[in-house]
């Protein structure tokens, strides 16, 4: 699958994993950011501020949104741009690969922000796991060829550790049975 990507959405992709933002003017503000308390943990405070439409916005939640945005354009994860169609509409979807959505329309993404670092936090890929890999063989796959390949996955996995989840599907020779 092709995708087209401007380089304008690169450059703001490139911004902000170096720590950037892609904001270009502080937005209008009808009153001074409000701080809220801070929680009793280690965590940062979240400020909170009043945009001219009676708008408020978590300052995290922009950094919430890129990452969000970003996963659907660098590893073509559809869990955001899937949610946020259903909410904003495809055509302004597609708009935030070169524009930033307001603050009214951040607020509304919210829980399609959540809906995404939902589901790549339950993400096990490239983390260790205690399940064991699964194994599928063709019909005309030896038994002794089963025994071997998967004494060697349980070694492997013990010398350098079980990252998954995996499943291992092996085919013989034959096209039928495979």
């Amino acid at each position: 699958m092709s995708h087209r990507i401007g380089i304008g959405a690169i450059a703001a992709v490139l911004l902000v994993a170096c720590g950037g933002s892609t904001e270009t003017a502080a937005p209008a503000t009808t009153a001074a950011p409000a701080t809220t308390a801070a929680p009793a943990t280690t965590a940062a405070p979240t400020t909170t501020a009043t945009y001219a439409l009676g708008v408020e916005v978590s300052s995290d939640l922009w950094p919430r949104f890129q990452a969000a945005r970003d996963s659907y354009v660098l590893y073509e994860d559809l869990t955001f741009p899937s949610c946020a169609i259903g909410v904003l509409g495809a055509a302004r979807v597609l708009s935030f690969t070169s524009e930033d959505p307001d603050d009214a329309e951040l607020l509304l993404l919210e829980d399609c922000i959540v809906a995404y670092e939902t589901k790549s936090a339950a993400d096990l890929w490239g983390k260790k796991v205690d399940q064991a890999p699964a194994f599928f063989y063709a019909s005309d796959v030896a038994p002794q060829v089963k025994e071997l390949l998967e004494e060697a996955i349980r070694a492997a996995a013990e010398e350098w550790g079980n990252y998954g989840p995996l499943e291992y599907w092996v085919a013989g020779l034959d096209v039928e049975a495979a």
